[in-house]
């Protein structure tokens, strides 16, 4: 376990962040990464790269708001928190990111193992 960081981000300001972030990225990957042929139009791009932005940034906020909510409520940051929120942001997001209502549960599963694995390297690493 890590070092009690209880009271110093709110849950609200975590979602804020990490929109802002997942915006950001879904803004690089839509314009230099995009699917979406060069030959199409302007606006073709354009509505792909606004998706990409919204799609990222309500999900990385989402991640992030139910991480440091369920820190204030068990009162520890750890890598559980972040397999359990990203565990919430799939149950909540799932339609959006396409994934079918009976592969669910086996997805829930896989995401909750690796967010915890990621949650406790990144915090190991005080990243």
């Amino acid at each position: 376990m890590s070092t009690n960081y209880v009271g110093k981000i709110k849950p609200l300001d975590a979602f804020a962040e990490w929109f802002i972030k997942g915006n950001n990225l879904g803004f690089y990957i839509g314009i230099f990464m995009s699917k979406v042929e060069k030959q199409t139009g302007f606006l073709q791009r354009a509505v792909y790269t606004s998706k990409t932005m919204l799609t990222l940034g309500v999900s990385a906020g989402t991640w992030f708001f139910f991480s440091k909510f369920l820190e204030r409520i068990r009162g520890v940051d750890d890598g559980l928190n972040y397999g359990l929120g990203i565990m919430a942001m799939q149950l909540i997001l799932h339609r959006l990111w396409g994934i079918p209502t009976q592969k669910l549960g086996r997805n829930l599963l896989m995401v909750g193992l690796l967010g915890t694995a990621l949650g406790e390297f990144c915090l190991k690493q005080h990243i």
